[in-house]
């Protein structure tokens, strides 16, 4: 779907970008219809995460994570509902972000 390209920037400076297939720009459709899939798909493997999260240590900082971590699914699975995908992977990672964070410092399990 993306090809991988190095640009030369200022100092000399490498710099990665994505650059899409020209087959997805001419099809819209189809490249839409892949990020939905992947949406649900990512999606539907955090809901057991998300519904099993429970507090490990109930302090003020653990129930911010806790709190973060679920407002973020939560959005995500908003910004599925009304159709923008992108916006549910975006909201989605950042709801791993706070999850993830949260069991490495034993804030969550």
């Amino acid at each position: 779907m993306f090809e991988k390209k190095w640009l030369n920037v200022s100092a000399g400076v490498k710099m990665r970008s994505l650059v899409l297939n020209i087959n997805h720009i001419q099809n819209k459709k189809m490249c839409n219809d892949e990020i939905k899939e992947r949406a649900e798909r990512y999606l539907n493997k955090a809901k057991v995460l998300f519904e099993n999260l429970t507090l490990k240590v109930n302090t003020e900082e653990s129930r911010k994570f806790y709190e973060m971590a679920l407002n973020y699914y939560n959005d995500a699975l908003y910004f599925y509902s009304k159709g923008n995908f992108i916006g549910a992977i975006i909201a989605l990672e950042y709801a791993e972000g706070w999850l993830d964070a949260g069991k490495f410092i034993k804030f969550l399990k």
